[in-house]
Parts: C-alpha cells; structure tokens; sequence
C-alpha cells in the first residue's frame, strides 16, 4: 500500500496544539486496529494516516522543513506537467511594464474573497506594478488603471510573466507559484491553509498577512517585500531548485513500480 501526500500540510500534526483532542483521535485509531487484531503494542505505534511501505510526499524537504523522515517517505517534489488551458488572455496587456503580480484564492474560495480583492486592488493602485486578480469582475467594480480583473487566467501560462503571487495558501497554487521561484503573499483562509502559510514563512519564501483583516495598507507592505526583499526571493528560488531535482510525477512512478514486486513477493 502507499499514501499519497497531497498536501504537505499532511506532515504537520495540526492535533500536537490540541493535546487532548491529540489523545482522545490517537485513542480512536488504536481501537480500531485492534478491534481489526493488530497487536496493542503495534496499534500504538501506526499512524493510520500514513502507509508503512510507502509515502509519496508531492513536496521537499526544504520546504516541509523538518528532518528524521523514514525511509519510506519519498520527497518527489510537486506534480506540474504541461497541461492543455485555452482559456483566453490579453498576453499584450503585459507589455506595460513590471513587475507583474498575480492575486487569485483558487477555485473555491473565490466567493468569499470580495473584500479580500477589493483591498489588494487598491494596495496595486498605490504601487508601481500591474497586478492581476483572479475573481468575477463584478466582485472588483472599480479596479484600477493597472489593475486586470479576470474570471479565469491560463494560471501556468502566465506564471514565468509574474513577479510574485498573492494567495489563500492553497497546496497547488503555492507549489505552483515556488516552482517558478516567485515569492508568496499568503492569506489562508482554512483546511490545510494554515500550515501550508507556516512552512511558506518558515522557508523565507514570501510573507503571511490576515486574510479577513489585511487592508490596503497591510497588502501593499506584504507585495513590496515579496518584490523587493532579496532575502524572499532568494528563499522562494531555493524552493524552486529543491522542487527542479525532486523528480515530480515521474520519481512518484518510480517508486511506486518499486514498491509493487515488493508487494507481490510477499
């Protein structure tokens, strides 16, 4: 068997803050293997979210951060391959000149985000860059003159035009935006956001701000580091060197075409 660790968020225990709610889940998943006739001692040491033959892990070390993983934990890096996207864009409105920021809270949390793109619109207006938001023109009805507002963008297209990106913290769009070393303004909003933010931070790859209380003001200062802070960039592109060597989807086949005989021998 193998897990698949999606979300690197996976390998921070969000229960360690929680200590009782901690002891009371590990307490749950020790009934149920035993109730299935693992040995107590076994069932005390299993963690049931993770395989003991293989983890394939879509990240790396340098950005989970951390160290002492198993053996069998397999740091392939993320998943980006060339995909097919004929969503339109106005490619000729980058001609404007730089820097190029890009603003989206992914698929799902868009709907949420008016406030969040109405502030982030006017932190563009009062810098010397172009931005591009990600969200229903009407959410953002007075964007300014160097403002874009798109419902869709050719995101993988477009991110070797950016500068940097600003977003909820999700998974794909952070290994996205660090694997064309582009530092982050992250504002997670919940699910695995929040770790993921926290080795972002952690990685000195970009900065965190409050998704429901960041103004103007707030995301203004948080895009001018992550454009001009060289400390930002040069740990986004670290992220971006350890994502280049770690193989992606093909290291992921690998080790799973290893894992099989294995299995089978058994």
């Amino acid at each position: 068997s193998a897990t698949s660790a999606t979300t690197s968020a996976l390998l921070d225990d969000p229960m360690e803050l929680i200590p009782r709610v901690k002891e009371w889940d590990d307490g749950l998943q020790r009934d149920v293997l035993r109730s299935a006739g693992v040995a107590p001692r076994v069932a005390a040491s299993v963690d049931l979210r993770f395989s003991p033959e293989l983890v394939l892990v879509f990240s790396t070390p340098a950005f989970v951060g951390g160290g002492g993983y198993p053996d069998h934990f397999a740091f392939v890096g993320p998943a980006i391959g060339g995909r097919p996207d004929a969503t339109p864009f106005p490619w000729d409105w980058l001609a404007g000149g730089g820097p190029h920021v890009l603003v989206s809270l992914g698929t799902l949390n868009w709907h949420n985000g008016g406030r969040f793109f109405a502030a982030a619109a006017s932190a563009l207006g009062a810098m010397d860059a172009r931005g591009i938001i990600v969200a229903p023109p009407e959410l953002v009805p007075a964007a300014p003159p160097n403002v874009l507002v798109r419902p869709r963008v050719p995101q993988l297209a477009l991110l070797p035009h950016m500068d940097a990106v600003v977003c909820h913290g999700g998974h794909n769009t952070v290994c996205e935006a660090l694997a064309h070393g582009l530092p982050l303004v992250v504002a997670p909003i919940r699910d695995d956001q929040p770790a993921i933010a926290a080795q972002v931070e952690a990685a000195r790859a970009g900065v965190r701000v409050r998704f429901r209380r960041a103004g103007p003001d707030d995301l203004r200062v948080a895009m001018e580091a992550a454009l001009g802070d060289r400390a930002l960039r040069a740990g986004a592109d670290r992220i971006r060197q350890s994502f280049a060597a770690a193989g992606g989807a093909a290291h992921a086949a690998a080790r799973l075409d290893q894992l099989v005989p294995a299995v089978s021998r058994r």
